[in-house]
């Protein structure tokens, strides 16, 4: 009995642990830095929209709107039907806030 409980735990704390792990991969925050720095440095910088139900564009400040209104939009990411949604708040956030930075920091093409 105390073997089945003593698993039990193990298996328990594994689950646990691993539902806590912070997402790696190709739609981490990291990720999604490194691509926003490979498309301003292509001349193809966009802005990457989130979301489930409704969606929106994370990390834009209502000030820095005017600086990236004439950017293209990529939706790829929204919808309550895409698996990879729970993903898609830090790596547009993470994204957009990349380009911003490149805009303002006198990158700018």
């Amino acid at each position: 009995m105390k073997h089945m409980l003593l698993g039990f735990m193990a298996v328990a704390l594994i689950f646990c642990s691993c539902s806590s792990t912070p997402f790696v991969g190709s739609l981490s925050p990291q990720a999604a830095k490194r691509q926003a720095q490979r498309d301003f440095a292509a001349g193809k910088p966009e802005i990457y929209k989130a979301g489930g139900y409704a969606s929106f564009e994370p990390g834009i400040e209502e000030s820095q709107k005017p600086l990236v209104a004439k950017l293209p939009r990529d939706s790829r990411l929204v919808g309550c039907t895409n698996p990879n949604v729970q993903y898609s708040e830090g790596y547009a956030t993470a994204y957009n806030k990349e380009i911003i930075f490149l805009m303002k920091d006198g990158h700018q093409r």
